[in-house]
């Protein structure tokens, strides 16, 4: 939910300021489809987690949209729309050239998503206190995933369906930060959840 509330944010926000939208809607359904297939399906078989019997039971009027999640999804849907629309106008300030702007704007997306997965394994513990080996499946996923869209960027000739255009190195030097940048913002959240007393870890 977050992410899709991050690509419309990204895009209204670009018409707002004028600016030419920072994906094709090709390039949506790429982003939706690499992002949300071998992961989610791997995050549904993730053990589960030591605490869940020492937390205390959800009352009769529990929301499945609670405080919690409501926060995770806001803190990240703003980081990533913000990410991707930063990085999409630095390249396109550098290059003048839209279509690697958008497959710059488009692998922020698919790498902020990608991270925030394993980030996803828990909304309270940190991602550098869970254990990568518990869910090999997540792994393996995200490889596959990352492959399929090195294929559509590297492999597919200009003009192709999803208007992607190669990306040279340097903008992989901007582009990783900002990926990277989601992590640290989930984790930033899970703090402030766990300073709420829900740290049962």
């Amino acid at each position: 939910m977050s992410s899709g509330v991050a690509e419309v944010l990204s895009v209204v926000a670009a018409m707002v300021l004028g600016w030419r939208v920072p994906y094709t809607a090709a390039q949506l359904l790429w982003i939706n489809l690499v992002t949300n297939g071998f992961q989610d399906i791997a995050l549904a078989v993730e053990p589960g987690e030591a605490h869940v019997l020492r937390r205390k039971p959800y009352g009769l009027r529990a929301r499945i949209f609670d405080r919690t999640i409501i926060q995770h999804s806001l803190v990240v849907a703003l980081v990533f729309g913000v990410g991707c629309l930063v990085t999409y106008r630095i390249v396109w300030l550098r290059t003048e050239d839209l279509a690697q702007a958008r497959t710059a704007a488009m692998t922020t997306m698919v790498l902020l998503q990608m991270f925030h997965a394993f980030s996803c394994r828990s909304l309270v513990t940190s991602i550098f206190r869970h254990p990568w080996s518990t869910n090999p499946w997540l792994i393996l996923g995200s490889l596959g995933a990352l492959g399929a869209h090195f294929l559509v960027v590297y492999a597919l000739p200009e003009g192709n369906v999803f208007s992607t255009k190669a990306l040279p190195l340097s903008h992989w030097v901007l582009i990783l930060p900002f990926a990277l940048l989601g992590v640290l913002a989930m984790e930033v959240s899970k703090w402030m959840v766990r300073r709420r007393g829900l740290d049962l870890t």
